[in-house]
């Protein structure tokens, strides 16, 4: 070959290779281009998803912009074009609240934590209760110390529980783009080590009814205020205290689908201190200078972890030039079975919903409760990242203990029984009655149907003595506490044989709480302590026994609530106060009702005023409210339209005397018994009124 042919053919080569090159070249940043905006999603004709939009683009401002709130449909259609646009976040709906809208959680983590989160929920399973058998491979080392290596530190953060506490919401739509979208090594690794759970709104519900009247009243006098109507539909601002009792389907929900099935090491609550107006929010200040305070769950097991932790958040936030922040433990934070996790509560200074106020001898405005609350879950989520491997050996080292109570004082009983009330003598020898006569049913099939029908009815059709009526709803106080603490996730048994405990003898079928369970501080709380009161709220007869006996018992089976054992009203006409004051007892009073299927009404000032109650209503209850809050109150609240003449002035009132007179039946619930008193001019006096709660203490 000549030195000729040989140039041609090297030419040829290098324009080869300078092709090839180039090709590389423009596919890597085509590549680069699309990890930039997203992961392709797709068969052959691959389309690289579009980048993340921004609050501004979806909502049109952004979270913590003066004067502007979104609705709940509005936040959801926003976290659902995220999660079309990234493969850091994933999007489930949990199920649908009391007025029917989505509930959802964000999971924002790494795509390979995404990828691989089957497996992590069944770390954390493991880890919260070590008496699980073993399902990932320990790869040659101890069982612990593989769960450690392998797993990742959940973090639950929740916003909206109080709906007038609006930075939470807008501050997890701040934060979940913020994760999804920056690239840095920071945010790369915090997504590594960290699985991010968001509750962007406890209570959807609520967060609309905020967000209708603070568009409705604003530029109004009423700009800022709450609504005049609860911001739940039955507990109003009560919601976040109903991680006790569960009644309500939120926090139902939360449990069954997040704590339940996730078991997060941590749960940061975003909350919001109470607004008191611009005048006192400065005295307020000057008095104690707490812009955000960070509270923990103290108890004697988790409080130095949790303590180290808070301490930690609040050093950096200081660093970061936050001011006012303060820390310190509390024994009554309302909470859920966590298991062996931890739960912070953040508190920020309050604006007028979404309208600034002077704080401190400033401006205080949404945009800063929204920082507040980003700038603390980040620092949450560096601290958790950086300390990951401590703080998934101190949850597995916590939750060991509770299963060996290795930690238990002399306080802690073994157990505690949940008996079961005895069967009235009348209720026996019924029972017995319809057993010995269906044997004695003969005939043909249709013939013993018809018979075993018509003595089944003149059995239980039968008057209900006083005694039975009590053992019926004794029985299903008993189903219901079972219900709860079986969804909350404590472990329930019943007895297979008789036992004896402490020297006393308890039958088959007796209920028993072994407090050598993950459970065991929710058990304690709900059964044990004097803080909760719900074996005494549903009648419920239990028994702590502080020495260890044995038993035999299998699993609590699934409880059934008959609530049929309640007859119906009987055509009783009900009519329910509903003052235009939002009060809670009202709408826990309707609650009642609907749960029972009991008909009822609700009535206004305008039917009081209407006159001729007896021939609509036979009885008409008035929730529980002060004097001062059901009395008449002129219309100078400042909202489009007015409320009119709202309370009970003396058109109502005589309305409701001449009721009585006919013969209607008026009930009147706690507080506001001193009210028909006053107004009725009754003989009767309030004996407690010059007690105070230093000589006299009977809440629950």
């Amino acid at each position: 070959m000549s030195e000729t042919d040989l140039m041609g053919k090297s030419e040829n080569v290098s324009w080869w290779w300078r092709g090839v090159l180039t090709l590389l070249l423009v596919t890597s940043m085509a590549v680069a281009v699309t990890a930039q905006r997203g992961p392709v999603r797709g068969g052959a004709s691959q389309v690289a998803i579009p980048a993340p939009p921004t609050p501004e683009d979806a909502l049109g401002f952004k979270p913590g912009a003066d004067r502007r709130l979104a609705l709940w449909q509005e936040l959801l259609s926003y976290y659902r074009q995220l999660d079309r646009s990234s493969d850091r976040l994933r999007m489930e709906e949990i199920g649908r609240t009391t007025l029917g809208r989505p509930m959802v959680m964000l999971a924002v983590s790494s795509p390979a934590n995404l990828a691989n989160l089957d497996d992590l929920k069944q770390i954390q399973q493991q880890l919260s209760d070590p008496r699980r058998p073993l399902q990932i491979k320990a790869d040659g080392r101890s069982s612990v110390e593989s769960l450690v290596s392998s797993g990742r530190v959940f973090i639950l953060v929740s916003g909206g529980g109080n709906p007038v506490e609006v930075g939470g919401a807008l501050a997890v739509t701040a934060l979940v783009r913020r994760l999804i979208t920056d690239r840095s090594p920071e945010v790369a690794g915090i997504l590594d080590q960290v699985v991010v759970l968001f509750a962007p709104s406890l209570n959807p519900d609520g967060l609309d009814i905020v967000t209708n009247w603070y568009r409705k009243t604003l530029g109004t006098p009423a700009e800022g205020t709450e609504p005049p109507e609860l911001v739940h539909p039955y507990a109003g601002q009560d919601l976040g205290q109903d991680w006790n009792a569960l009644t309500q389907v939120e926090t139902r929900l939360m449990v069954e689908k997040v704590f339940n099935v996730w078991r997060p090491q941590v749960w940061l609550d975003l909350r919001q201190s109470g607004w008191a107006g611009p005048a006192e929010q400065d005295e307020l200040a000057r008095l104690n200078g707490a812009r955000y305070a960070l509270t923990y769950q103290k108890d004697r097991v988790t409080s130095t972890v949790a303590r180290s932790l808070v301490t930690a958040i609040s050093a950096e936030l200081t660093r970061r030039g936050r001011g006012g922040v303060t820390v310190s433990g509390a024994r009554s934070l309302p909470m859920p079975n966590l298991y062996a996790g931890l739960a912070i509560r953040s508190e920020a200074a309050s604006a007028r919903l979404s309208t600034p106020v002077n704080f401190q001898s400033r401006q205080w405005s949404p945009g800063d409760i929204v920082d507040y609350q980003s700038d603390g879950v980040m620092a949450l989520l560096r601290r958790a990242a950086l300390d990951r491997v401590s703080l998934l050996k101190n949850f597995q080292a916590i939750a060991a203990q509770s299963v060996a109570r290795d930690h238990r004082s002399r306080r802690d009983p073994f157990a505690i029984l949940l008996l079961e009330p005895e069967v009235p003598k009348s209720i026996s020898e019924a029972y017995q009655r319809l057993n010995s006569g269906l044997r004695d049913v003969a005939g043909s099939e249709e013939e013993m149907h018809q018979k075993s029908e018509a003595l089944y009815d003149s059995v239980t059709g039968e008057p209900s003595s006083s005694l039975e009526v009590r053992y019926f709803y004794q029985s299903e106080g008993v189903d219901r506490l079972l219900g709860i603490l079986k969804t909350g996730g404590v472990e329930v048994l019943r007895a297979t044989e008789p036992f004896n405990a402490v020297g006393q003898s308890y039958p088959a079928g007796t209920h028993i709480v072994p407090l050598r369970q993950p459970g065991v501080t929710f058990a304690s709380q709900l059964l044990a302590s004097r803080e909760a009161a719900l074996p005494l709220l549903l009648n419920v007869r239990t028994v702590p026994v502080d020495s260890e006996f044995s038993y035999q018992a299998v699993p609590e089976p699934p409880s059934i609530i008959l609530q049929g054992r309640v007859r119906e009203n009987g055509g009783v006409r009900v009519g329910i106060y509903r003052n235009h004051l939002p009060a809670v007892d009202e709408g826990w009073t309707r609650w009642i009702f609907d749960q029972y299927r009991f008909g009822y009404q609700s009535i206004y000032e305008s039917d009081l005023r209407a006159g001729n109650l007896q021939s609509r209503f036979d009885a008409i209850i008035i929730p529980d409210q002060s004097v001062a809050e059901l009395g008449r109150r002129p219309d100078s609240v400042g909202v489009p339209g007015g409320l009119g003449e709202a309370g009970l002035g003396e058109p109502e009132v005589g309305a409701l005397r001449d009721f009585c007179l006919a013969g209607g039946t008026l009930v009147t619930l706690n507080r506001a018994s001193s009210f028909v008193i006053k107004k009725f001019n009754l003989p009767v006096r309030n004996v407690l009124t010059a007690r105070t709660p230093d000589n006299l203490s009977a809440s629950g």
